[in-house]
C-alpha cells in the first residue's frame, strides 16, 4: 500500500484530483516502443516522441 503524492509524479500537470488516496499497488516500470524509460521510481530512458496536440473538429 502507497499514499500518492503528487510531487512524486512524473507528469506535465502538477495537480491530481487522487493526491492523498490510499493505493494497493504502485508502478515498478514502464516501456515505450519496447525501451525501458521509468523503473524503481525513476525515470531511466531518454526524452522521446512527441507532443500531440488535439484539432477540435469544426461543427457544420
Amino acid at each position: 500500500e502507497v499514499v500518492l503524492d503528487q510531487a512524486s509524479l512524473h507528469s506535465k500537470h502538477n495537480v491530481t484530483p487522487y493526491h492523498g488516496w490510499e493505493l494497493t499497488g504502485s508502478v515498478v516500470a514502464t516501456y515505450l516502443r519496447g525501451q525501458l524509460v521509468y523503473e524503481k521510481g525513476e525515470v531511466v530512458g531518454a526524452p522521446a516522441g512527441r507532443q500531440v496536440k488535439p484539432v477540435r473538429a469544426v461543427m457544420r
